[in-house]
């Protein structure tokens, strides 16, 4: 995340704590058992804790046909909804039921594995308890080594989709409490640039592509891995809030980029 964070909180911090995440007013709150949290509205599963990792089970429908079920890793590090493991995906032979790649990126950075390749597709629908959110942008993943090539779960669930919740971590107990959160009902949206970047605005004034979707526009354009954004629609990256940005995109039909390639504009 660059200059967004300081640093990285583990689960080991909170291991014996009871940890609410809530989404829709943007806080954590850290308690002990002793003060209870109000979990009357609340849907709790157990989860399964193995070395400082929940594991959190899932149904998804992927298709009509073709649906997985599983453990899948709470991973709260995670820009993306749900995304399937490498191991998953063969198993269910994804690549040829699927089809031709919707979107498919190759992430220079991706995580604590270094390069990362996934393909984006759209699940008809994702099962946690009794909710089940639809038309969920998902993906799986080619990686050969890494957090997303295990054989130990399904999958990770990532930011995306919990957003949608406002979530307790109980623990003690090792169970997973949700309640449908503000945003619960808001569609799925796919990558909209065509790349992904890190801003590294805090020491470069720039944002750096780690990663370009084929087939895009932005492949189309000529944009490469490595390039370093110094203005979107004539404004400095280095003064954009991830607000404007967004409704930047929301408002746009096409943006211009000013692109820093090894020294030459």
């Amino acid at each position: 995340v660059g200059c967004r964070a300081d640093g990285i909180v583990g689960i080991s911090f909170f291991s014996k704590k009871m940890v609410e995440i809530n989404y829709s007013n943007h806080f954590i709150r850290i308690s002990d058992q002793s003060k209870a949290i109000d979990l009357d509205d609340f849907q709790g599963i157990p989860f399964k804790l193995a070395g400082n990792r929940i594991f959190i089970p899932l149904k998804i429908a992927l298709s009509k046909d073709l649906h997985v079920d599983g453990d899948f890793l709470l991973d709260l590090g995670s820009p993306y909804a749900i995304s399937l493991t490498s191991k998953t995906a063969a198993k269910l032979n994804l690549a040829t039921i699927l089809g031709k790649p919707v979107m498919q990126i190759k992430n220079r950075q991706g995580g604590a594995g270094g390069v990362s390749e996934k393909v984006d597709f759209r699940a008809n629908a994702v099962m946690m308890g009794t909710c089940s959110l639809e038309n969920v942008v998902t993906d799986y993943s080619l990686d050969k080594s890494g957090a997303l090539a295990s054989d130990k779960y399904k999958g990770l669930i990532g930011n995306e989709f919990l957003r949608r919740f406002d979530v307790v971590i109980d623990f003690p107990n090792k169970v997973f409490y949700f309640r449908p959160g503000k945003e619960y009902s808001l569609p799925f949206v796919s990558n909209r640039l065509g790349f992904r970047y890190i801003d590294r605005s805090d020491i470069l004034q720039d944002w750096i592509i780690n990663g370009v979707y084929n087939p895009s526009e932005a492949q189309s354009a000529g944009l490469q891995t490595g390039d370093r954004i110094t203005s979107l629609n004539g404004k400095p990256v280095a003064g954009l809030t991830l607000y404007q940005v967004n409704s930047l995109l929301d408002n746009s039909s096409s943006i211009s980029l000013a692109v820093n390639r090894k020294g030459k504009i």
